[in-house]
């Protein structure tokens, strides 16, 4: 959200009441600790979400459309609430650790064959779910006929999963992709833009999904969780809540990366600390 960088003038500043609303609606549907020493910031971005509803200003926005929220709203304005910042191998050590050691741990687990499930639950807009199958399309490539792979790949913004499911991307956000992958699993376009191949897009499913609710509907447990970059998000008490989903979501002795930044400080009893933003269900 570029525009989000545009100026803020005093006079179109959040005041106390309507900052207090929006603290109050992120804290309650999404779990987000908004700090008042943000108001700039907010403003920018509720500014931004009243464009979307037709409104003239982020204190309308906020005063019409926040005080009751309707579903609607609220799925609409998921996308203002957070930066959706990512690019394809951010943290690349998690990559590293994911062929190196997770995979090859996982089908130690798993014996001579399974289903290896990976569930990605900050998808964006598609770079980390799509690179996370090819590194599992490069770990288990050559592998028996009789290992199956897949990536649930989630989000709370039905907007930002639109664009994940196009997986189409510019030049400059490939940039990133180490060359061997922009090579065997990318397909240049005639408007030199890229396109997931179909292979890799088809080990990934999106769907859409709330941390923050009260149970995730899961039938069988993944071998590997990412959650990376949300945690920023929460309070104490709703990221001990939302590390416990994750690890409940885990089969005993799976893997759960977080943000090399953040911390599952506090769930030692459940998930064993490996290296920075690794972790280690405990279980075998």
């Amino acid at each position: 959200m570029s525009n989000a960088q545009t100026a803020v003038n005093d006079s179109e500043l959040l005041d106390d009441e309507e900052l207090s609303i929006v603290q109050d609606v992120a804290r309650r549907y999404f779990g987000f600790d908004l700090a008042a020493n943000k108001r700039t910031m907010l403003t920018r971005r509720m500014r931004l979400f009243a464009q979307s509803q037709g409104k003239s200003s982020a204190g309308q926005v906020v005063r019409t459309s926040l005080v009751e929220p309707t579903k609607e709203v609220l799925l609409e304005l998921a996308v203002y609430l957070t930066t959706n910042h990512t690019f394809f191998h951010r943290e690349s050590q998690h990559f590293e650790r994911l062929i190196d050691v997770v995979i090859p741990e996982v089908r130690k687990q798993l014996g001579r064959g399974g289903e290896l499930r990976l569930w990605c639950a900050a998808a964006s807009t598609g770079q980390e779910p799509y690179e996370l199958a090819m590194c599992l399309e490069e770990a288990l490539g050559r592998a028996p006929q009789d290992w199956e792979r897949a990536v649930l790949a989630t989000d709370i913004s039905d907007k930002v999963l639109e664009v994940a499911r196009l997986g189409n991307y510019d030049g400059e956000q490939v940039a990133t992709l180490p060359g061997g992958r922009l090579r065997d699993f990318m397909v240049q376009e005639k408007n030199s833009t890229f396109s997931v191949a179909p292979r890799i897009r088809n080990l990934v499913t999106f769907r859409r999904l709330n941390l923050m609710r009260a149970t995730y509907p899961f039938r069988r447990p993944f071998q590997i969780v990412f959650c990376r970059n949300v945690m920023i998000y929460f309070s104490a008490s709703v990221r001990r809540e939302v590390l416990s989903k994750l690890a409940g979501a885990l089969m005993p002795g799976g893997y759960l990366f977080i943000g090399r930044s953040e911390s599952a400080r506090g769930m030692e009893e459940t998930l064993r600390f490996v290296e920075p933003g690794l972790y280690r269900k405990v279980g075998n």
